[in-house]
């Protein structure tokens, strides 16, 4: 069966329950006083049926709030679709402070656990632009680090 996009959507994977050990924000803070706090979320992992132990596919979402001093703050803008956004006039930003935390997962079936921290590589303001609380608009770019730790047996070893 196809999808409406005219791909292949495989139906022959497992989805793997987890529980979260520990979510944490990641928090950038910039010269003029605005602080983003930015979350990644596991929301699922799947594995293909018969693919070797510890390979998955993992859905995250992310999560972003901007607090700013009064100064910096506006009149909220009309909301913007994503296209508008890209097209939107920016400027580069560097955060003066960086504190990127670990998400720590572990799966029910194996007490594997996996680590996900979201890397912020560049930071975007959007120039007048602002949400619906007045808070300045921002991008951010980056990717999630992923680390699988598998379970230890008792040799001190890897379990398979």
């Amino acid at each position: 069966m196809s999808a409406a996009s005219g791909s292949s959507i495989p139906l022959t994977y497992a989805v793997i329950p987890f529980s979260p050990q520990e979510e944490n924000w990641n928090s950038y803070t910039f010269s003029d006083g605005a602080v983003i706090r930015f979350r990644i979320i596991l929301t699922r992992i799947t594995a293909q049926k018969g693919s070797p132990p510890g390979q998955y596919q993992l859905t995250t979402n992310q999560l972003m709030s901007v607090e700013a001093p009064s100064s910096g703050r506006g009149q909220p803008t009309a909301t913007l679709m994503n296209q508008e956004i890209e097209q939107a006039d920016k400027y580069e930003v560097k955060p003066i402070e960086s504190i990127e935390e670990w998400n720590v997962y572990r799966l029910r079936s194996t007490d594997d656990i996996i680590k996900i921290k979201y890397i912020a590589n560049a930071f975007y303001k959007l120039k007048g632009k602002f949400d619906q609380f007045g808070e300045p608009m921002y991008i951010v770019n980056g990717s999630p680090l992923v680390v699988p730790q598998p379970k230890m047996g008792s040799q001190g070893k890897a379990t398979p």
